[in-house]
């Protein structure tokens, strides 16, 4: 069992923006080469605080890989899950956790359930069949082992809850099983299995030969209208009518299993190194649409990485979105989003890790608008090696503000590969900007308040943080519930903005020689003028930073910053 480290979110310098910008939690693997955060997703409240929960795979951590059960709150370990034994014990090609997926409850007792996929999974000495393990997410008891019937088929190299398909009231899920035997050829396949029965309900297999189908699957809210969510798969070794081997896109009904419609890659745009997500309408047809990740896309005569943006409902070209640095795998990993940036159009979130190139590679992932195919935000790995993007991830709405978080994971962290997952605000904190006739300080500039993190307390994950200050000098925070502009008597150049049951924040600051300084602050322990008192879903709290300050012409002096109110949810 690992011990994870919560690392501190980093500072939100200026007012929010209509996307998120702020890390709410850094999560790390404690051992080396174990490949923390290769699959995350968001599940049932566990740990009963009110907050959606998480799973993360580790898929060569221990004996077989581990799957890391973790409070969505403030990243503490609920518990871990193993590899399990058949008649062969799992070792490190096992690979538990290589992909996970979100289930709802199959047993009763009001929890969804965790899909495990275990490509790696042995039967017998060297046949790894693969497998698909469900699991209580309630207790982490297992439900079901599904192992795969062909050897070496690396079933549940990718899973995808396919919704209740054949009407028992139960989820069921999609497995590919890209190196499957069909016909007596290794074509791959993808399986609908029903959880509740242990039976499969359909399988569709690849199309030709050693397409490598089912290398990964996605599932797409109902595109034909027949009441059933539907199905995209990858197939990395196809080749399209002419002969060209450059891999293929296909969509398929989730109700029957019929080809609904076939992309194929090009010479410019293979489909050969290929993922694929579902992504919230961004046309404007009401349908649902298509993120294919081709991160050895070339642009400009490099193999930059392109990510082609499909309709859902007819197969149809919306945009291409191109990678601007050579060989830095643009669309190695891809996710939809529902809209951020207020245009009613999904957004994808895209994995770019070798930017910076080569083994020192720091990594980036992007935030792209559905709508426009521009960047909203991107973020770049802080050290080399880190290869930040190499998993993305859509990890629904954590903070209760109606807006989904997401995640990104690195392989390097503090010089250490033991991977890592940042877990990521989809928008933050509601800040109000107060305090107009704030003034100046010896600087000639008005020191200025920030709010980093969430207002949600039961996350309790907030920051203050003040810019603009004189260097060196020595400050502190003051807070209430009351915005009001009080005069300061004595002749002092501050004004105060805050009134009332006023409290005072009892760690002395010292900005930095940029003029800054910040504090994380206990919403479960604000002072007031006779009492700490823990902040309450609802009101506004005020915050206002009293600094010392030497104005012209004076021996000594004080000054404070402007004023935010943050709503507290």
């Amino acid at each position: 069992m690992k011990i994870r480290t919560v690392l501190p979110a980093c500072l939100l310098m200026a007012a929010p923006t209509a996307f998120g910008q702020s890390l709410l939690l850094d999560l790390v693997g404690n051992d080396a080469l174990d490949q923390y955060g290769t699959s995350s997703i968001a599940i049932d409240d566990i740990n009963g605080d009110g907050v959606p929960d998480l799973a993360i795979g580790a898929p060569t951590a221990g004996l077989g890989g581990e799957v890391y059960v973790t409070s969505g709150a403030d990243g503490a370990l609920i518990r871990t899950l193993v590899a399990p034994g058949q008649l062969q014990p799992p070792d490190s090609e096992t690979y538990y956790g290589f992909c996970l997926s979100a289930l709802g409850d199959q047993d009763g007792d009001g929890i969804g359930e965790i899909a495990i996929g275990i490509p790696g999974q042995q039967l017998f000495t060297g046949e790894r069949n693969g497998a698909v393990q469900v699991v209580s997410g309630a207790t982490g008891a297992a439900i079901l082992l599904a192992v795969g019937v062909n050897s070496g088929a690396s079933f549940g190299a990718g899973i995808a809850n396919g919704g209740d398909v054949d009407g028992d009231g139960f989820d069921d899920l999609w497995v590919g099983a890209p190196n499957a035997f069909i016909q007596g050829q290794r074509r791959g396949i993808a399986t609908l299995l029903s959880v509740a029965t242990a039976s499969y309900l359909q399988t569709i297999s690849g199309p030709s030969d050693r397409s490598s189908f089912g290398d990964t699957i996605a599932v797409l809210p109902d595109v034909d209208g027949d009441g059933e969510d539907d199905l995209v798969v990858t197939a990395p070794g196809d080749s399209d009518p002419g002969g060209l081997t450059a891999g293929s896109v296909s969509t398929f009904s989730g109700a029957t299993g019929a080809l609904l419609f076939r992309i194929y890659g090009t010479t410019t745009t293979r489909f050969s190194n290929v993922h694929v997500a579902a992504v919230p309408d961004t046309n404007g047809d009401g349908i649902s649409d298509i993120a294919i990740g081709a991160r050895r896309g070339f642009v400009a005569g490099s193999e930059n990485g392109i990510v082609r943006l499909i309709s859902g409902s007819d197969g149809s070209l919306i945009r291409n979105v191109l990678g601007q640095n050579a060989g830095a795998e643009f669309g190695h990993f891809v996710a939809g989003i529902d809209d951020l940036d207020g245009d009613g159009a999904g957004e994808l979130l895209v994995g770019e890790p070798f930017f910076g190139g080569g083994l020192t590679s720091i990594g980036a992932f992007h935030v792209i608008s559905g709508g426009t195919g521009q960047t909203l935000h991107r973020r770049t790995g802080n050290e080399p090696g880190a290869f930040l993007g190499l998993r993305v991830a859509n990890l629904g709405d954590l903070d209760g503000d109606g807006t989904p978080e997401y995640a990104a994971s690195s392989y390097t962290r503090n010089g250490m590969t033991n991977g890592a997952l940042s877990i990521y605000l989809g928008a933050d904190a509601p800040v109000i900007r107060q305090c107009q006739n704030a003034i100046p300080n010896s600087t000639g500039q008005v020191s200025v308040m920030g709010f980093e993190g969430t207002s949600r307390v039961a996350f309790n994950r907030a920051t203050l943080r003040t810019d603009r200050l004189p260097p060196g000098v020595f400050g502190l925070y003051i807070t209430s519930r009351v915005y009001q502009i009080l005069p300061i008597p004595g002749g002092t150049f501050a004004q105060l903005c805050i009134g009332g049951d006023l409290g005072r924040i009892n760690q002395v600051l010292q900005a930095s020689p940029s003029g800054s300084f910040s504090l994380d602050i206990d919403l479960t322990a604000l002072p007031t003028t006779n009492a700490f008192v823990a902040a309450t879903p609802g009101e506004t709290w005020h915050f206002q930073a009293w600094h010392r300050d030497t104005p012209s012409g004076a021996s000594w002096g004080f000054n404070l910053s402007d004023t935010v109110g943050i709503l507290m949810r």
